[in-house]
C-alpha cells in the first residue's frame, strides 16, 4: 500500500489529530518544493497562503474533527512563495476505540487545468474582439484614404511655404497616424492578407534587428543569440518582423535608463500532453526576447494581451501592441508565454510549429 501511495501523482499528506505532518509522498515534494525532511513534524500551516479567511479553516476543521470527510478547493503556497490551487479530500482515520488517530489528505494540483481554462477564455475573448475590430477597420481605412487623397490634391495647388500648406501637412500627418493605427487593428482582427512562405527564422530576426537598431535609443543594446542549424518554419515574414519590433519596443519602454535586450532562437521539444500523443517527437522553433527592465507584477501579466490595455501614460501607447503580437502568434499556430517579476526583467517566448517536412526528417533549402 505504501508503495502505491509513493507512486501517486496526487499529493498525499498524513497528519496527527492536531495537524502535524507525519508523512508526505514524493508528489508533495515535486509540487510544493519542500523536501520530506523539511515538513515532517511541521504544522500544515507551513502551506498557508493567506488567501482564505479564518472562517474557511474553522469550517474545515469543524467538519473533519467531527469525523466527516471534507472536500473542496484551497489555495496553498509553495516553498518559493508561488501560490497554487488544488482540489482536496481530507479524511479522518479512526483507531480501534473510534477516536481520530490521523487525517489523510489527497490533493490534486489544478494549476495546469486552470491555465488551460484561462487560455481558452482568453482566446475566445480575443477572437470576439478581433471579429469586431475586423468589421469596422475596412470602412474606417477607406475613409482615411479619401482624406489623404484629397489632402494630396490640395497640397499640389498650394505654395509649400504657405500657412495653408503647413496646416494641411498637420492633417496629413494625423490621417497617416490614424491609418497606422487602423493597420494595427486590421492585424489584430486578422483582416490583413497573410503571405506565408518557407523561411529561416534567424534570417527574419537579423533583418528585424537591422531596422530595430536604427529606431532604438542610443542607450539601448541588442544582442542576438541565434540557434545552431535553425530549422525552417512556414510564416509571414512581415508579421514576424512586426512581432519582433513590438516586443523590442516594449522592452525599451521597460528600461527608461537604457539597458540590454537579448533575442535568441532555437528549437525545442514540445512539452504539452496534447502535442506528445503522436508517435514522433513534436519540435517547435522558439523566439525569446528578454530585457533587464522593471518587470511586471502578476495583475499586469494577467491583462497583458488584452486589447487597449496599457500601463503607459495617456498618449504613450494604444494598448494594441501586445494584442497584435498575440494575434500574430495565433495566426501562426503558435504559443506565447511571459516570464516576469518586478525588478527582474521580462522574457517573452514564442513557439512556432516547424515546417511539416522537418518533422518527418526531410530537409530542403528555405529562404
Amino acid at each position: 500500500m505504501l508503495t502505491a501511495v509513493e507512486a501517486l501523482d496526487e499529493t498525499v499528506v498524513i497528519t496527527d489529530p492536531t495537524g502535524i505532518i507525519e508523512f508526505v509522498n514524493p508528489a508533495f515534494e515535486t509540487i510544493t518544493g519542500y523536501t520530506r525532511a523539511e515538513v515532517l513534524g511541521q504544522s500544515t500551516r507551513i502551506l498557508k497562503s493567506g488567501q482564505h479567511s479564518a472562517a474557511f479553516y474553522q469550517a474545515l476543521w469543524s467538519r473533519i474533527s467531527s469525523g466527516k470527510v471534507w472536500r473542496g478547493r484551497m489555495i496553498n503556497r509553495k516553498k518559493d512563495g508561488t501560490l497554487y490551487e488544488e482540489k482536496a479530500t481530507i479524511s479522518p482515520v479512526l483507531d480501534e476505540a473510534g477516536r481520530i488517530a490521523n487525517y489523510v489528505a489527497v490533493k490534486f494540483d489544478l494549476s495546469r487545468e486552470i491555465k488551460l481554462q484561462n487560455e481558452l477564455h482568453h482566446a475566445q475573448k480575443m477572437e470576439a474582439l478581433g471579429q469586431m475590430a475586423g468589421g469596422i477597420t475596412h470602412d474606417f481605412n477607406n475613409i482615411l484614404q479619401i482624406i489623404l487623397g484629397h489632402v494630396h490634391f490640395v497640397e499640389d495647388e498650394l505654395d509649400p511655404a504657405s500657412q495653408e500648406f503647413a496646416d494641411l501637412e498637420k492633417i496629413r500627418m494625423a490621417a497617416e497616424s490614424a491609418a497606422e493605427l487602423t493597420s494595427r487593428l486590421m492585424a489584430f482582427g486578422r483582416s490583413q492578407i497573410n503571405s506565408f512562405e518557407q523561411l529561416q527564422l534567424n534570417g527574419v530576426v537579423e533583418e528585424s534587428l537591422g531596422l530595430l537598431r536604427r529606431v532604438l535609443r542610443e542607450n539601448m543594446r541588442v544582442d542576438f543569440v541565434p540557434g545552431e542549424a535553425m530549422a525552417e518554419v512556414i510564416a509571414d515574414p512581415n508579421q514576424l518582423q512586426q512581432l519582433i519590433l513590438n516586443l523590442a519596443l516594449n522592452a525599451q519602454d521597460a528600461m527608461p535608463k537604457g539597458g540590454r535586450i537579448e533575442v535568441s532562437t532555437g528549437t525545442i521539444i514540445a512539452q504539452s500532453e496534447e502535442e506528445t500523443t503522436t508517435n514522433r517527437p513534436v519540435r517547435r522553433a522558439f523566439l525569446r526576447i528578454r530585457d533587464e527592465g522593471i518587470g511586471m507584477d502578476r495583475v499586469t501579466q494577467e491583462h497583458l494581451f488584452d486589447s487597449f490595455f496599457t500601463t503607459k501614460r495617456i498618449g504613450g501607447g494604444t494598448g494594441l501592441g501586445l494584442a497584435t503580437v498575440y494575434g500574430i502568434v495565433q495566426q501562426h499556430g503558435g504559443t506565447i508565454q511571459v516570464r516576469s517579476a518586478l525588478g527582474e526583467g521580462t522574457e517573452f517566448e514564442i513557439q512556432i510549429p516547424l515546417r511539416e517536412e522537418e518533422l518527418h526528417g526531410t530537409h530542403s533549402r528555405g529562404r
